[in-house]
C-alpha cells in the first residue's frame, strides 16, 4: 500500500471545509474517512479545534477568540436584505431576454387584437 501524506498536520480551516465537503468520487470519499478515523474521529476534530464536547469554546481565552475569528472568521449570518414584490419586478425587467419577451408578447396580443378583435362567450 502507497504512503499518502496525512491530510491534517495542524489545525487548518482548509482541511475541515476538505474534509465536510460533498464529494461525489467513492476514492476521495474513502480517504476522507480513513482520515477522519485517523485524527480520530469526532474526539479527534474536537481536540484538533481545541474545543469541548459540552460547553464548546472557552470565552475567557480572548487571544484564542481573537485567533479563531481571523482564521475561520465570523459566525454570523449575514444580514437579509428585504424588498418589495415591486422592487422585484423592477429588477426583472432589467433582464434583456425577458424585455425581448414580453415585446414579443405584446406584438403577438395586438396582432391578435387587431385580426380577430374581442370575442364574447355565449
Amino acid at each position: 500500500m502507497e504512503q499518502r501524506e496525512p491530510l491534517l498536520n495542524k489545525c487548518d480551516p482548509d482541511f475541515f471545509k476538505f474534509l465536510f465537503k460533498i464529494d461525489y468520487d467513492a476514492n476521495t470519499r474513502r480517504r476522507k474517512v480513513e482520515e477522519f478515523l485517523r485524527i480520530g474521529g469526532q474526539e479527534g476534530i474536537i481536540e484538533k479545534l481545541k474545543s469541548n464536547k459540552f460547553s464548546g469554546l472557552n470565552n475567557e481565552n480572548v487571544d484564542d477568540l481573537n485567533w479563531r475569528t481571523r482564521i475561520f472568521g465570523t459566525n454570523t449570518k449575514m444580514d437579509i436584505i428585504d424588498r418589495s414584490y415591486l422592487e422585484h419586478i423592477v429588477e426583472a425587467l432589467n433582464d434583456d431576454m425577458l424585455r425581448i419577451l414580453l415585446g414579443a408578447a405584446l406584438v403577438s396580443l395586438t396582432i391578435g387584437l387587431l385580426r380577430d378583435g374581442m370575442k364574447q362567450d355565449g
